[in-house]
């Protein structure tokens, strides 16, 4: 069986960017109107003060949670890996020695042929099950993720509530990292971000 897939392979899941706007509260049209809320954030133009981002693959690296749900289930992978790699090597094992005693002649051709019918239907049964095992890893793979992404936008949420950023981006690293290019270093609140997390991580254990 293939390597279980390891989070690091799946981050791009969180897609491009996360984009966190803050309302601003009422402001006038300078008639004593309120603007529609619709409007507000136009009329306020942004500035460098009201953006940050941070790095999601630096947060996935340094987010204690997430270093434990992915040991664990690469531990859980590899034991699913290895029971199955046996029982694909014992029915190898049963069909050749069955094929070495039909040249041999110890076995008559009836036997030969109906043992040789059990051990297909033996490899049918663990193909089912390679792929259900393939699956269900696949499926709580993606829980996993879903979890770690959901509290980052949880946490980023609560975090701007302090801080009042009117746009916050999520970037990856790449050859190119995106959305983010190339900005103020200042505006990099990933560590602030894995601080967070980990600190809340820490009080719910």
């Amino acid at each position: 069986m293939k390597k279980a897939i390891i989070l690091s392979g799946i981050i791009a899941l969180f897609g491009a960017a996360l984009l966190v706007f803050c309302n601003q509260g009422a402001s006038s049209n300078g008639e004593g109107e309120t603007l529609p809320d619709s409007l507000q954030v136009a009329s306020q133009p942004i500035t460098a003060s009201d953006i940050a981002y941070f790095n999601v693959d630096l947060v996935l690296l340094g987010y204690d949670k997430a270093a434990d749900l992915n040991a664990e289930f690469e531990n859980k992978a590899q034991k699913i890996s290895s029971d199955l790699e046996r029982k694909s090597k014992q029915i190898q094992n049963d069909y050749q020695k069955l094929m070495e005693n039909y040249q041999k002649g110890l076995i008559l051709q009836s036997s030969a042929e109906k043992q040789g019918q059990d051990i297909q239907a033996r490899q049918e049964k663990f193909n089912q099950e390679y792929a259900k095992k393939q699956d269900e890893l696949a499926q709580e793979n993606q829980v996993m993720v879903n979890n770690l992404m959901n509290d980052i936008a949880e946490f980023v949420k609560q975090y701007n509530e302090t801080r009042g950023f009117r746009l916050i981006l999520a970037n990856q690293t790449g050859l190119l990292s995106s959305p983010v290019v190339l900005a103020d270093e200042a505006m990099d609140i990933t560590q602030d971000i894995i601080d967070g997390l980990n600190a809340a991580y820490l009080e719910s254990k």
